[in-house]
């Protein structure tokens, strides 16, 4: 199982979080935990070329629970 984020513009450096927090949402749906899925962007420019990335740092899962504890309970 995997997740896909098609991108336009610059790319930044948030869609790796982004793309944990959605397997964080779709892992119970396919019954794997988060970090078993794959994570990619698709960076689409303007003159239709475009790259395909995969993230593989297991540390956006800990970035993501700490920003949803955050939010959801306070510090």
């Amino acid at each position: 199982w995997a997740v896909l984020d098609i991108k336009t513009g610059v790319r930044s450096t948030a869609t790796p979080l982004q793309l944990a927090m959605q397997a964080l949402l779709a892992a119970p749906d396919c019954h794997l935990p988060p970090e078993a899925m794959v994570r990619y962007e698709l960076s689409v420019k303007k003159n239709g070329k475009y790259a395909l990335f995969e993230h593989t740092s297991r540390s956006d899962f800990d970035t993501v629970r700490e920003i949803l504890h955050d939010h959801c309970y306070g510090r």
